[in-house]
C-alpha cells in the first residue's frame, strides 16, 4: 500500500462506500479537508519562515560578536589590512552581502571593497534604515537583514561592524515549500472529490467506515508535515517514519529533509566562524569561554587551571616585519605550543582532550587545563612553554628573539567564583608585564587587593580637590654657609577621610595616567602662586619657591600660560618662581614641552631638572632645553658618608659640571650634619632635607618663620 499512488487509494476507498451514506458525510469531510489545507498552508509558511529567519539572526549574531572581538585591536589602531582579512572571510559566508567597519566617529574604516570607496564617509547615509550604532542590534527590511555590533577595546567602544545579509534565499525556500504544499493539497482536494463520486455510486453502505479510513489516510501525513515544520524551529531535523514513503507526501517530506540538511550545513559553517580563529585554526575567545562554562556545568566541583600568554614584543615585530610576517609568526607559535602541549600531556599522563589552546585576540593566547593538575605539573608546562620563546635559542629557530609573559590562575584555589577566574589570570599576566616581562606569574590575592586599592584611589582622586582634601607643604632650601632659608619646594599632600594620608609616590603615578592630573596641576599652580607673596613678606625679602610639573600636564593644558597669567594675577615676581621637571617630561623631546619651557624661561621663571643623575638622564638635556639648575638626587647624598671615595668623587663631579655650565644646584636629602659637611666640601651651596626642616603647610610655615625671626 505504501507505493500505491494517493489517487488510486482514493478510488478504492470511495468505490467501497454507498451513495446515500457518502452524501451524509462527504460535506463534513470535504469541509474539514479544506480547513486543514488552509491551516497547513498558513502555519507551514509562517513556521518555516520564522524558523529560518530566526536561525539566520541567531547564528549571525554569534558570527558578528566573534568578528567584533577579532576586530578589537585592528579597529583601535586602524589596521586596514587586518580588517580587510577579516571582512574577506566573513563576506565568503553564505547569505552575507556586505560587511562594513566604522570607527568611533561613525565614519567608514573599511567597506569591504578593494578600493575602500566609502572610506572616511559617515555611516548613516549608507544605511537603508536607521539603526543604533552604539549598541548591538538588527533590523529586517524587505529582503535583507541589517545587523550592527559595537567593537570594544578594553571596555571602550572604538567603532563597530555592520553586516548586510540577504534573506532572498530564505524567502525563496519558504516560497518553494509553500508551493509544494499547496500543489499536494490541491491535488489531494481534487482527487478527494473524485473518490467521493465513486464511493457514492458504488459503496454507499460502507461510507461511514471508509470515510474514517479516508480521513486517517489523508490527514496523518498532512499532520506529520505540520509537526515536522514545527520541529524545524526546535532544531530536530529527522524525518518522521510516516513521511518516509514513495508517494507525494513522502517526496514532500524528502524535500523538507534536504532543506534541513542545507540549513545544518549553513549552521556548521557559522559555528566554525563563531568558535574558531580563522588565522591559526585553533579556538577563539568565544570557544575559550564556552569550554570553561561547559566544564563547570558538567563538573561543578572540578578544577580548572588557566594560562594566559602574551607576546612581549609582537607590536614591534609587526611594525618592523609587516603584518604578513606577524601572521606567519603566530601560526608557527601555535604549532610549537601545540607540540609542547602534546609532549606535556604524554609526560604527565593528561588526556589531550582536557587541554585546550585558544587565541584570545591579537597576540594573546589562552590555555585551559581541565581536571586536577598539580602545581608541579603546571610549573612543568610553563617552563616548557617559556622555552618556545627563549631569546637565547638557535637563531635559525622561527621564534628566535620573541619573548612572552604568562599569567596563571587556578579554580577553585584562587577563587570560588568561576566568573572571576578569567579576570584573575589577566591580573597575573599584567603583573608579569609589570615585573619586567618574559616571566611566569601565578595569581595571588594581593593582586586583587592592589587593584582594589588603585580603584579606590582613582575614585577618591576625582573628588579630592572639590572636597578640600589637597593641601601644599613647603620644605625650606637652605644656604649651607649661612644657614639662611633661600627658597622652598612646594609639595602636594593628600589627606582622605577614608584612606588617610596617601603618599604622592602612590597617588601621583595614577593621576598621571588620567585627566585628573590636569585638575591637580591647576590646584598646585593656583595655591603656590597665592602662597609665594606670603612667604616673601614673612621673610622680608624675596625667596624662590619651586613647584613640580609632571610630563602629563604639558599635554592636558598650557602650563606656561597658566603660570604667566597666574603670576600677573597674584603679583608674583617671576624671579621668585622655579619650575621643577622630572626627566620623563624631556625624554621624547616633544615640541610642545620645549615651546612651553621656552616661554617660561623668557618670562624669567627658573627651570630646574629634578632628580638629576638617576634613570635615563642625559647631558644633552642641559643643552637642548632651557635648564637653569639641577637638583642632585638624594640617592647620591645618601652615599656621601659611605666611605667609598668614588661616591664622593661622583657627587663632586656633578656639582663641578653644573658650576661650569652656569647652572645652580640644590642638593636633596641632607639628613645630618655629616652629610651637610661632605656636601659643602664637595662644593654644594644650597640644600634641603630633614636636617633643616620637613615640609609644613603654609600656616605652620609662616608661624615657624615668625618664631625664627623673633628668636
Amino acid at each position: 500500500m505504501n507505493r500505491i499512488p494517493i489517487r488510486t487509494r482514493y478510488l478504492l476507498l470511495f468505490s467501497a462506500g454507498a451513495l446515500m451514506l457518502m452524501l451524509l458525510f462527504s460535506a463534513a469531510i470535504y469541509g474539514e479537508l479544506q480547513r486543514l489545507n488552509q491551516s497547513i498552508s498558513d502555519v507551514s509558511q509562517k513556521k518555516v519562515h520564522d524558523s529560518l529567519v530566526n536561525e539566520v539572526i541567531s547564528r549571525s549574531e554569534v558570527l558578528l560578536e566573534s568578528l567584533a572581538s577579532s576586530l578589537s585591536t585592528p579597529a583601535k589602531y586602524q589596521h586596514l589590512s587586518a580588517i580587510d582579512e577579516q571582512l574577506k572571510l566573513v563576506s565568503a559566508t553564505p547569505l552575507v552581502r556586505q560587511a562594513l567597519v566604522y570607527d568611533d566617529n561613525y565614519e567608514v574604516l573599511h567597506d569591504g571593497t578593494p578600493g575602500l570607496d566609502s572610506f572616511g564617509n559617515s555611516v548613516d547615509p549608507l544605511l537603508p534604515v536607521r539603526i543604533s550604532l552604539s549598541q548591538a542590534g538588527f533590523r529586517v527590511l524587505n529582503n535583507q537583514l541589517l545587523m550592527n555590533q559595537p567593537i570594544l577595546h578594553q571596555g571602550e567602544q572604538v567603532g563597530g561592524v555592520l553586516l548586510w545579509l540577504s534573506l532572498v534565499p530564505v524567502k525563496r525556500s519558504v516560497y518553494e515549500t509553500e508551493q509544494a504544499i499547496n500543489t499536494v493539497l490541491e491535488s489531494a482536494e481534487q482527487q478527494f472529490m473524485l473518490f467521493l463520486i465513486y464511493m457514492v455510486v458504488a459503496f454507499g453502505l460502507l461510507a461511514l467506515i471508509l470515510s474514517a479510513l479516508l480521513s486517517n489516510t489523508v490527514t496523518r501525513p498532512v499532520q506529520a508535515l505540520m509537526d515536522y515544520s514545527q520541529s524545524l524551529a526546535l532544531g530536530r531535523w529527522e524525518l518522521p517514519d510516516i513521511l518516509k514513503k514513495g508517494d507525494e507526501f513522502g517526496r514532500l517530506g524528502l524535500s523538507f529533509k534536504n532543506m534541513a540538511a542545507q540549513i545544518q550545513n549553513n549552521v556548521r559553517n557559522i559555528e566554525t566562524l563563531a568558535f574558531n580563529d580563522q588565522l591559526t585554526g585553533i579556538g577563539n575567545r568565544t570557544f575559550f569561554q564556552q569550554q570553561i562554562s561547559d566544564y563547570v556545568t558538567d563538573e561543578p566541583d572540578g578544577k580548572i587551571t588557566l594560562l594566559q600568554i602574551d607576546l612581549d614584543n609582537f607590536k614591534w615585530f609587526n611594525e618592523t616585519r609587516g603584518f604578513h610576517a606577524g601572521d606567519l609568526l603566530l601560526k608557527k607559535m601555535v604549532a610549537h605550543c601545540s607540540k609542547v602541549l602534546d609532549e606535556w600531556c604524554e609526560q604527565w599522563v593528561v588526556k589531550r582532550e582536557d587541554v585546550h589552546l585558544a587565541r584570545l585576540g591579537g597576540d594573546e593566547f589562552g590555555i585551559i587545563l581541565l581536571g586536577d593538575i598539580s602545581r608541579h605539573g603546571v610549573h612543568g608546562l610553563t617552563e616548557n612553554l617559556m622555552t618556545v620563546f627563549n631569546p637565547a635559542q638557535d637563531k635559525a629557530h622561527p621564534l628566535h628573539g620573541m619573548q612572552a609573559s604568562i599569567g596563571v590562575a587556578i579554580y577553585p584555589l584562587n577563587t570560588c567564583n568561576i566568573s572571576e577566574i578569567q579576570h584573575h589570570v589577566s591580573l597575573a599576566l599584567n603583573e608579569a608585564k609589570v615585573r619586567g616581562k618574559n616571566r611566569v606569574v601565578y595569581f595571588e590575592d594581593e593582586m586583587n587587593a592592589r587593584l582594589q586599592r588603585r580603584y579606590e584611589l582613582e575614585q577618591a582622586l576625582l573628588k579630592a580637590r572639590r572636597q578640600g582634601e589637597l593641601f601644599m607643604v613647603y620644605q625650606p632650601q637652605v644656604n649651607i654657609s649661612t644657614g639662611n632659608v633661600v627658597g622652598y619646594e612646594a609639595l602636594m599632600r593628600w589627606q582622605n577621610d577614608k584612606l588617610g594620608f596617601v603618599s604622592p609616590a602612590e597617588f601621583f603615578p595614577i593621576a598621571e595616567e588620567s585627566p585628573v592630573v590636569q585638575e591637580l596641576g591647576e590646584f598646585v599652580i593656583e595655591q603656590v602662586l597665592q602662597d609665594i607673596p606670603l612667604l616673601c613678606e614673612s621673610h622680608g625679602h624675596k625667596v624662590k619657591v619651586s613647584l613640580n610639573v609632571s610630563a602629563a600636564q604639558f599635554f592636558y593644558h598650557d602650563v606656561a600660560d597658566l603660570l604667566i597669567k597666574g603670576m600677573k594675577a597674584h603679583n608674583v615676581d617671576p624671579a621668585a618662581l622655579s619650575v621643577e621637571l622630572t626627566e620623563t617630561a624631556l625624554l621624547e623631546k616633544d615640541q610642545i614641552v620645549l615651546e612651553q619651557l621656552s616661554r617660561l624661561r623668557s618670562a624669567g621663571v627658573a627651570i630646574m631638572l629634578d632628580d638629576f643623575g638617576t634613570g635615563y638622564a642625559s647631558l644633552s638635556y642641559l643643552k637642548e632645553f632651557p635648564i637653569t639648575g639641577l637638583k642632585v638626587d638624594r640617592s647620591y647624598t645618601a652615599r656621601l658618608c659611605s666611605g667609598d671615595p668614588s661616591d664622593f668623587a661622583l657627587f663632586e663631579s656633578l656639582l663641578f659640571l653644573a658650576n661650569n655650565l652656569g647652572l645652580s644646584t640644590v642638593v636633596e636629602g641632607i639628613e645630618n650634619e655629616h652629610e651637610e659637611q661632605q656636601a659643602q666640601l664637595a662644593g654644594a651651596k644650597v640644600a634641603q632635607g630633614f636636617k633643616y626642616a620637613k615640609g609644613l603647610p603654609i600656616e605652620e610655615q609662616l608661624l615657624a618663620i615668625e618664631m625664627q625671626i623673633s628668636a
